[in-house]
């Protein structure tokens, strides 16, 4: 066979194996398993497979599953597993160490002896120090005085494994896998196994991990996947107006628009297929841009993503919060947005500087939260915060989460909460949060001496009608306790319209709820209606809905929650 025959055959091979590679990324984690297992050059492609790509692929079968996938991985697989696993912040979990060396240990013993040693020695030595006690045994010394629980091979050297109230959880016993790792060692190299138990002794686990962080640091940022301390400057807030242009635009201007439809929406599809491919970097600046983003997302959400599922979700709030970004950079709505006004900010603006914009708006809304809650009226007086109501109670829940989600309450969704998704859900929260803080001020604002109901079916909306029930009734109404049934059927015939239409709350009835709202709180009648008029209108369309056809011969305290009766 000639040269360029073999340069063929070669070549060939190599399509063979990246053609296999794209197939098995689309497919379901079972079948993609029994692709790789059955293909003929399985070794080579798994080696084709990109660290992150692999990782995902094993927490989507299960590692118990994927061992045989888990032999064949090379050191930089690995090694990336690792690096993902037993990290907490800029610590070593042992506890973790000990599973996924387990795990590797059950995939090939041999093998992970071998890497430990020759590949991961300081790692090595780090992880002994914290999971074995070795003594030394005195050549006068009788062997009967070291304790039982201690193992040796050469009646000199003894160690005995830490164990914890988790060993059990592991997928080897910690104990017979240290012991076997030695026992690896010590066959291949005797005065080996001596050098490595005294290094370990003499390790200073500060300096160790101080070393190691930087190592797993720097590998990671080969992967796109910085340091914790500069990816969080992707949260730093910006002002649309601040942003600086792009020094230069994509070289084909129409790239970005590949991965905007119509809507303006990003394929987060397509770019989930350039992260497993990894072909971003020649194929399309956009794309490398916004994979570099979300890597740093990734990273300062502090957030691991282990499935194609986790990372669908970090491309589809990403995506969101960009499309916000570009239609506040560009002042419009989402029902002006399309395809080339997004992509044209885009080809102006840095993805990231865009997603600043848009995220910066988000945590002006979350901000606006957390300041009210220092000095909320409701906060002060301890009420749970079920008192501002289902809907309210969404809103502000999202937004005190990290990272802030949209309430969606299955409006746009198959889902309660949801990333934000366009400028709209932004201004929306922010809306009802001015809401929220409008009331809450205006609750501060009412004399209120005493609150005799505080339980989870206390809500602003019957605090409020039954302060106002009780003041037509000519109860005190500086303090909130439960009107009598027969007190509040008096107050319920007066409700209704007398024109005989049922279920209406004339413009008299509700005038009355006004005047005596600024009578209690002294509030400036036209700063209330612009602040609070079109909650007090869904105030009375709630309790329109609730009992505007019931009789009041029917009336139950049971089921009536608009007002606080008995």
């Amino acid at each position: 066979m000639t040269q360029k025959n073999v340069s063929n055959l070669a070549e060939e091979k190599i399509k063979a194996v990246k053609k296999k590679k794209e197939e098995i990324l689309k497919l379901e984690p079972e079948e993609a398993l029994n692709e790789i297992l059955d293909f003929r050059e399985s070794l080579p492609l798994v080696h084709s497979f990109p660290e992150q790509s692999l990782y995902m692929l094993m927490h989507e079968c299960g590692y118990e599953d994927f061992l045989p996938v888990l032999a064949m991985a090379s050191k930089k697989q690995w090694e990336y597993i690792i690096d993902q696993e037993i990290w907490d912040r800029d610590e070593i979990d042992i506890h973790k160490a000990s599973y996924w060396l387990g795990v590797l240990h059950m995939a090939d013993p041999a093998r992970l002896a071998n890497w430990l040693l020759n590949d991961q020695d300081e790692f090595l030595t780090y992880f002994l120090r914290n999971k074995i006690d070795v003594v030394i045994r005195e050549h006068d010394e009788d062997p009967s005085v070291i304790p039982d629980d201690f193992r040796t091979f050469d009646d000199v050297i003894y160690f005995k494994v830490f164990e914890n109230e988790e060993s059990q959880k592991l997928p080897v016993d910690i104990t017979s896998l240290v012991f076997d790792l030695f026992s690896r060692i010590a066959d291949e190299s005797y005065s080996m196994f001596q050098t490595l138990i005294f290094i370990s002794a003499g390790v200073i686990n500060a300096e160790h991990a101080e070393n190691l962080y930087r190592l797993k640091n720097a590998r990671l940022e080969e992967k796109g996947l910085l340091p914790l301390h500069e990816a969080i400057e992707v949260y730093a807030p910006v002002s649309p107006e601040d942003l600086p242009l792009r020094k230069e635009k994509f070289q084909d201007e129409q790239q970005s628009r590949f991965f905007v439809d119509k809507n303006g929406n990003i394929d987060s599809w397509s770019i989930i297929d350039i992260f497993s491919t990894e072909n971003y970097f020649t194929d399309f600046e956009f794309a490398a841009e916004f994979v570099s983003l979300c890597n740093k997302v990734i990273v300062a959400d502090k957030q691991g993503v282990k499935t194609r599922e986790d990372l669908g979700k970090v491309v589809k709030r990403v995506s969101g919060i960009l499309k916000a970004g570009a239609q506040l950079i560009g002042g419009f709505h989402e029902s002006d947005t399309n395809k080339a006004l997004i992509s044209n900010i885009f080809s102006k603006y840095y993805i990231t500087d865009v997603f600043r914009a848009g995220h910066s708006a988000i945590r002006g809304v979350r901000d606006k939260v957390l300041t009210w809650q220092r000095t909320s009226w409701m906060i002060k007086n301890s009420f749970n915060i079920s008192f501002l109501g289902e809907t309210w109670m969404g809103i502000t829940g999202g937004l005190l989460v990290w990272p802030p989600v949209y309430y969606d309450n299955f409006e746009t969704s198959d889902e309660i909460y949801r990333p934000f998704g366009c400028i709209d859900d932004i201004e929306k929260t922010n809306l009802e949060v001015e809401k929220i803080i409008a009331l809450d001020d205006l609750l501060g604002l009412m004399n209120i001496k005493s609150i005799k109901v505080k339980d989870a079916t206390l809500t602003w909306e019957n605090f409020l009608l039954t302060l106002w029930a009780r003041d037509w009734l000519h109860f005190d109404d500086t303090v909130l306790e439960p009107v009598k049934l027969e007190d509040f059927k008096k107050f319920f015939k007066w409700l209704w319209s007398e024109d005989g239409n049922k279920g209406i709350i004339g413009k008299d009835k509700k005038q009355d709820f006004l005047n005596w709202v600024v009578r209690t709180s002294e509030i400036d009648p036209d700063l209330m209606i612009k602040r609070l008029g079109t909650v007090f209108d869904q105030l009375f369309e709630a309790a329109e809905s609730e009992f505007g056809d019931v009789d009041p011969k029917y009336l139950d305290p049971k089921f009536i929650n608009i007002f606080i009766v008995e």
